[in-house]
């Protein structure tokens, strides 16, 4: 079983890096293939490994036949559907999940089209992330609602160390995303939907009164997010202040409803159900004790699970529950390692894409380490002592899977979950869900079991706080090399051998290349310009052999999201970067300021330069003028715009401009600059017989009609032009005559919303030639 858990999940995962599904027939043609292989010893890996290739294309095939027709996208559509999520309500703009029953287009010329076709009057046709801006009324989960909105297919940012967004929403089954048209046309159907084609909108109705009632009962309290988040999984209550802490301390897990805490339930409900069903009079007798508590134990995980609303970390590790609860009641003796591995199969079954989620790999690298670190092991110690020897051992042998993932292991993190597990699992989630089961009916006994889980976590969250203060117990290291993995799983391997293996010690030799395998360094007179993808807005990296430069900081999108922690940081993070030797806001526009204070929390900055006074930026800073100019590692960095006393009629034409000049070429940043600035730039350049001319150009101002002149193209001729757009943004940009005007200028054109990030090494080669992200790591769920 072991062999065949190992191979199906190399399968799923070969089909999960697929930049394209292979099709159809060829995956019906390569059935006929298992049944043959199968019938050589030998080759049972091999056959396992197609076997979950084949299995997991089918499934993502199945998932594409159901995609958005981009016909529809950016236009007024009028649709009725059911909210199939709890709302995400902040003070502009509600947030939820809508399962589409009719739609139709607005203000068309075309013949009317039956997009209903295929089905059924009250069947979904699909599902939608919806926005909905200063809202008129609330929604609620299972209402029935009509809406005029547009709609585009999902597009996230695509830059290395990101988050892939677009694999989220396809694994949500979320097909397209959008925004309420504030016209006529919205207004409530009904109050709820009439005929429920499952439980789904009932269960998902009732963790919402559920939620609110809590809401209610606990008033607001500073501590009511983290009790919300572990009864029915909403953690829109917890700040990013509360998400640093957790991070830090390597204890975020516990405010994820998953593995940990719905095997605690089942556990205590298993061992208590066993024992109470002993003194039932005659009960053995009908149905073994243990039987009766691995039968109660997964219904309370069920029930768990259902109050999280099924979420994916949830159903996971209800699988994994029902598979260790089937083989006691099934009464066979299995060991623990053939259990995980049948539970490795279910989990993959149920959801392909679960491999490619790293709480997939920590779950499962979690409990093969405690069993192979704990398991048939001589007891020689109390309890105490063997909880703390599970923290370290989760957390030497996480250690790869956290470098890989997010570049950093709290070295703290054995402490404080060894304070803080026990804690919360033993009294503040029973008391959470104790408190929530009497909400509604003795609300005022609630209300007091409440606030003693909120006592419970006032105690626990003063000391998580004190250590997560401590920088030196930050473990930053740069993304290690692939290959690193495997002689990594050697050295845990040996580092936590039984005692009877001797020298384990070397086991710490083998994790060497997982942290001290660098990165060749940039040679001398040589640049790395990379033009980050941010959406609609501009943020830029540009390093040297021993320099680091951050040219804006891209959007801001709402107080808790912004492109500072979600591009810039991870990006630097994949290289290595710990400090930014100077930070250009090029001017004062949330597009291109919105990142800054993200990156000031978390990246030593040294330097600041700017053209304006921006209202984030609370240090000194110094001003980016025309003059300004310094070397690094053999390329020069110049500022040509705004001259000293400069003064504009709009914030655009402070934008900074900024020239990078090596052997090979030239950058040129413009920032928002408009043509009254390019002509003096062309003035400036004619007067001191500076040139213009850039290899490569990030485009002024987006695109935008109002740059870009035809004197300006003549002066810089760039032989490649960058937009920095968002997918679709709502401003049209690039506009189509200025993209003509620069594929008539000869220059190559791409951009940040299909091209991901870009980049390029530029003073050391012949041919310059960039490097799209989103083409170097296309998946088959990418548009």
């Amino acid at each position: 079983m072991q062999i065949a858990s190992i191979g199906f999940l190399v399968g799923v995962l070969i089909c999960q890096h697929l930049a394209a599904l292979p099709a159809l027939y060829w995956l019906l043609i390569s059935c006929v293939v298992i049944p043959v292989i199968v019938q050589f010893p030998k080759l049972r890996l091999l056959s396992f490994a197609l076997l979950g290739f084949l299995y997991a294309a089918f499934v993502a095939h199945e998932k594409i036949a159901d995609q958005f027709d981009p016909t529809l996208e950016g236009i007024d559509l009028l649709l009725s559907g059911v909210v199939a999520s709890l709302p995400n309500v902040n003070a502009n703009r509600t947030q939820f999940q809508l399962d589409v029953l009719s739609i139709e287009k607005l203000n068309s010329v075309e013949p009317a089209i039956d997009l209903n076709a295929g089905f059924g009057a009250d069947a979904p046709m699909f599902r939608i992330l919806l926005s909905w801006y200063r809202p008129e009324q609330q929604v609620h989960v299972g209402e029935r609602w009509q809406f005029v909105v547009r709609l585009k297919r999902p597009r996230g940012f695509t830059n290395p160390g990101g988050f892939d967004y677009e694999a989220w929403l396809f694994q949500q089954d979320i097909v397209a995303k959008g925004y309420v048209v504030q016209r006529q046309g919205t207004k409530k159907l009904n109050r709820y939907v009439q005929q429920d084609i499952s439980v789904y909108y009932a269960l998902h109705r009732s963790r919402e009164y559920l939620r609110d009632q809590l809401r209610l009962l606990m008033n607001g309290s500073y501590y009511s997010g983290f009790v919300i988040a572990l009864t029915v999984g909403d953690r829109q209550g917890l700040t990013p202040e509360h998400w640093n802490v957790l991070t830090r301390t390597g204890t975020n897990h516990l405010m994820a409803i998953s593995g940990l805490h719905i095997g605690l339930i089942a556990g205590l409900m298993y061992f208590a159900g066993a024992r109470i069903w002993r003194y039932i009079p005659g009960a053995i007798h009908r149905l073994p004790a243990p039987k009766a508590g691995a039968a109660l134990a997964l219904l309370a995980a069920f029930g768990y699970a259902a109050l999280a609303g099924f979420a994916i970390p949830t159903q996971r590790a209800f699988v994994m529950v029902a598979v260790v609860m089937s083989m006691i009641w099934l009464q066979r003796e299995m060991a623990p390692s053939r259990t995980l591995s049948i539970a490795l199969i279910a989990v993959l079954v149920f959801d392909p894409m679960a491999a490619i989620n790293a709480g997939f790999w920590l779950s499962f690298c979690a409990v093969a380490v405690i069993l192979y670190a704990m398991a048939g092991r001589l007891p020689n110690t109390g309890f105490w002592w063997k909880w703390g020897r599970v923290q370290w051992v989760i957390t030497v042998g996480l250690a790869p899977v956290l470098i890989f993932v997010f570049q950093n292991v709290p070295i703290v993190s054995p402490l404080a979950n060894f304070i803080a597990v026990p804690w919360v699992s033993m009294v503040t989630i029973p008391l959470s869900l104790l408190g929530s089961v009497l909400a509604v009916t003795f609300p005022g006994l609630a209300a007091s079991i409440l606030q003693l889980a909120e006592l419970s976590l006032a105690v626990l969250w003063p000391l998580l706080s004190a250590l997560s203060g401590f920088d030196v117990l930050q473990w930053a290291v740069d993304t290690p090399p692939s290959w690193a993995i495997i002689p990594a799983v050697i050295g845990i391997l040996w580092l936590l051998a039984p005692k009877g293996l001797p020298a384990r010690w070397l086991g710490l030799v083998w994790l060497a290349p997982l942290i001290y395998a660098t990165k060749t360094p940039l040679p001398y007179g040589v640049v790395q310009f990379t033009l980050l993808d941010v959406g609609q807005g501009l943020a830029a990296v540009i390093q040297t052999q021993h320099h680091v430069l951050v040219y804006d900081t891209g959007p801001r999108f709402s107080q808790h999201f912004d492109t500072g922690s979600a591009v810039i940081v991870p990006f630097l993070k994949t290289k290595g970067i710990n400090t930014i030797d100077v930070l250009i806001l090029s001017h004062d526009d949330l597009d291109h300021t919105g990142g800054y204070e993200s990156i000031n929390e978390r990246v030593m900055v040294d330097k600041v330069l700017a053209t304006q006074a921006v209202k984030t930026v609370e240090r000194r800073w110094e001003w980016c003028r025309r003059g300004l100019q310094w070397h690094w590692d053999g390329v020069i960095f110049r500022v040509i715009h705004p001259n000293d006393g400069y003064k504009a009629m709009k914030d655009n034409n402070y934008s900074c401009v900024l020239q990078i000049v090596t052997r090979q070429g030239s950058v040129l940043l413009t920032g928002d600059i408009e043509q009254l600035v390019e002509n003096r730039l062309l003035q400036t350049a004619n007067q001191s017989g500076q040139s213009l001319q850039a290899q490569v150009l990030v485009v002024p101002h987006h695109g935008s009609t109002s740059s870009s002149s035809e004197s300006f193209l003549q002066a810089v001729r760039p032989k490649y032009a960058l937009f920095s757009v968002g997918y679709r943004n709502r401003y049209g940009l690039p506009k189509n005559e200025i993209v003509e005007r620069y594929r008539n200028s000869g220059a190559k054109l791409f951009d940040t919303s299909s091209s991901g990030a870009i980049s390029f090494t530029m003073g050391d080669t012949v041919n310059l030639t960039p490097v799209s992200y989103r083409q170097e790591n296309q998946r088959y769920w990418h548009q």
